[in-house]
């Protein structure tokens, strides 16, 4: 069965985002510090650079990522405000991207 390359080169694209994302926040969880456990990356913008700007991504642990009540997925805007006072430099930094890629 033949390998649709269209998709194999979507998978390359989304391997490369999240090793990217990975090394960028040092293999670290963003919000709480923690390195010794599974960490997910997380977009921070979905529009057309989903996977080909790491810049829009964040490093968390699962319970940063998507289970505690102030997670990225269940905090909804505990979380966003919580990474809009941490992380002001890199908020500013990403409305650049999204604004010189519309």
């Amino acid at each position: 069965m033949k390998r649709n390359p269209v998709k194999t080169k979507l998978n390359k694209q989304k391997k490369w985002w999240k090793d990217t994302v990975r090394s960028n926040w040092s293999n670290k969880c963003a919000k709480c510090g923690k390195t010794n456990c599974k960490l997910d990356t997380h977009h921070l913008y979905y529009g057309k650079l989903k996977w080909t700007e790491p810049r829009i991504g964040l490093l968390l642990c699962s319970s940063c990522h998507k289970l505690s009540n102030d997670s990225a997925h269940k905090g909804g805007l505990l979380f966003y405000q919580w990474f809009f006072e941490n992380y002001k430099e890199l908020v500013d930094n990403i409305n650049t991207i999204i604004k010189d890629t519309l």
